[in-house]
This record gives structure tokens, sequence and C-alpha cells, in this order.
């Protein structure tokens, strides 16, 4: 049981390459989960497919303005 209590602590306060520790990173922002990137590139595709459907209503009221 200490074992596994020395060895969470070990990864609790491993230092990365930038000389900061994972709680650290993860304040600062440098540092974001596998989830919270799956979530960002939903959105974005979200905001993608609204912009197209916004673009097809201005060709159509553009088309109708034009007549």
């Amino acid at each position: 049981m200490a074992d596994t209590v020395k060895e969470v602590q070990k990864a609790v306060n491993k230092v990365y390459k930038n000389g900061k520790t994972l709680a650290e990173n993860f304040q600062s922002g440098l540092f974001v989960s596998p989830k919270a990137l799956k979530m960002d590139k939903e959105m974005k595709e979200l905001v993608k497919d609204k912009f197209k459907e916004l673009d097809t209503k201005m060709d159509l009221i553009l088309s109708k303005i034009s007549k």
C-alpha cells in the first residue's frame, strides 16, 4: 500500500519539460485534456455547419432582392 502511495506522489509531483507540474500546466492552460479537445473539435464543426446554413440563406435573400 505504501508503495502505491509513493508512486502516486511521484506521478503528481512529476515535473514536465517546461519545468511545471501537471497541476501547474492545467492552471496555466498549457495542458488540455483529450475530452476538452474533442468537445472543441465538435463545437468548431457545429459552428462551421451553422455558417454554411447562414451563407445559403444570405444567398437566397440576395437573389430575391436582386429580382
